[in-house]
Parts: structure tokens; sequence; C-alpha cells
């Protein structure tokens, strides 16, 4: 993100460990907006990052949980490309599982 680095890279597969100890996150799931830790695996939301000179900020980043509370995956922009794109990858991961 330009905003700064708030995560690190966890392992090969890409996804990412949030600092936890430098800045507060939250997530807006479904219209409501509850704290990035308290998310579960395969939940998508939109991020929303709290540091020292940002307040609430929106970051039009989609994010989805890999592992309860702790690993994360951006998706792409909030909006309706991201979105369609999103479920269109899913439905084509389900059906290449089917092979």
């Amino acid at each position: 993100a330009t905003e700064g680095m708030l995560a690190l890279q966890y392992d090969e597969r890409g996804v990412l460990a949030p600092f936890y100890n430098a800045y507060f996150y939250e997530v807006r799931v479904g219209g409501k907006v509850k704290p990035l830790y308290s998310m579960r695996q395969g939940e998508v939301g939109e991020l929303i990052v709290t540091t020292p000179s940002l307040l609430r900020y929106r970051m039009g980043d989609l994010v989805e949980c890999c592992s309860d509370g702790r690993l994360f995956r951006v998706l792409g922009r909030h909006g309706l490309a991201s979105s369609l794109s999103f479920k269109l990858q899913k439905i084509f991961s389900h059906l290449l599982s089917l092979f």
C-alpha cells in the first residue's frame, strides 16, 4: 500500500501478517465494521486502518481472511469490477476442484 508498510508477507502463498503492534485494523463485512482480528477464514471485507497519521482510513482494498484473525490476502480494490472478479475467481476455483 502507498499509505505505508502495513503488513509483512508471511510465506510463498502471498498471504500477509498485519502489524498488529503498530496499527489498528478494522474491516467492513456485510455493511458492519469489526476488528480485523475477529474475521474468520474465508470472510472477505474492505480494509480500514488507523495509523498515527490516518484515522479510520478506508483503504479501498478487499481482503480475505486465510487463517482466523492472523493471515490475510489482498484480493483487489473495492467496487463493482473487483466484486465481480472475486466472485468469478471463486466459481472457477470451485469448478477446477471438481477435476
